[in-house]
């Protein structure tokens, strides 16, 4: 994906991407023209961040974890379907996903297509599932997992997500930002969850949203 529009398909990382999805759909039983629809949500104009780009990025942290799952496929499962739908500023995004990966994962069967369903709802981080599961929380951090990017890699998803929310144009939509960049560092949102992301990314990220709280608060200022 190029520094601007994560909608636009890489040349390189799109066709794996459709290859890994179909190995993975012919494994458990789902027709492998399920990639077409998410396709068709994840390269919808105006995906500056929550495009391929980001389940691209969200996999390779899954590669990196996967032996630490109970439930690998449902986490997998869930990292495709987590932010098909989005609409910026949208309070049912994380919900209207989780119905789509329901409805198709059901012919797959009744327990995955439940499990990912709940999956999705979770990754919605201003309301508490109340669900106790240890690849729930490797799911949010893999989600997560893009803070603790090198900073220059960091701040491009800022300024993607920034595009994307149109927060040039909406000032709430930026005084929510730093107001969420607060809470994290102040410790009202807990980043990380797991012990694998908290010691390998946990020190940058903080690093990465404290400099890009200043830098935010002087643009806006």
């Amino acid at each position: 994906m190029n520094s601007t529009d994560a909608s636009e398909k890489d040349i390189d990382t799109w066709p794996a991407l459709r290859a890994r999805f179909y190995r993975l759909a012919s494994s458990i039983g789902l027709e492998v023209k399920l990639f077409d629809l998410l396709d068709r949500y994840y390269s919808e104009p105006g995906r500056h961040y929550h495009g391929w780009g980001h389940i691209s990025a969200c996999l390779a942290q899954f590669d990196r974890i996967e032996h630490l799952l109970l439930d690998p496929i449902a986490v997998e499962i869930a990292i495709w379907f987590h932010d098909a739908v989005y609409i910026p500023g949208g309070k049912r995004n994380e919900l209207d996903s989780a119905e789509l990966a329901y409805n198709s994962l059901r012919p797959a069967g009744h327990e995955l297509a439940q499990k990912v369903k709940a999956y999705v709802e979770a990754t919605d981080y201003f309301h508490d599932s109340g669900i106790a599961d240890p690849d729930l929380d490797y799911l949010k951090d893999i989600d997560f997992s893009a803070f603790g990017k090198p900073f220059d890699a960091f701040w491009r998803d800022v300024e993607r997500l920034r595009r994307e929310n149109g927060e040039d144009s909406t000032p709430a939509a930026s005084v929510s930002r730093l107001a969420f960049y607060r809470q994290i560092l102040d410790g009202r949102v807990e980043l990380f969850r797991t012990a694998y992301f908290r010691d390998s990314l946990l020190e940058n990220a903080l690093d990465n949203i404290d400099r890009a709280l200043h830098r935010l608060e002087q643009a806006d200022g």
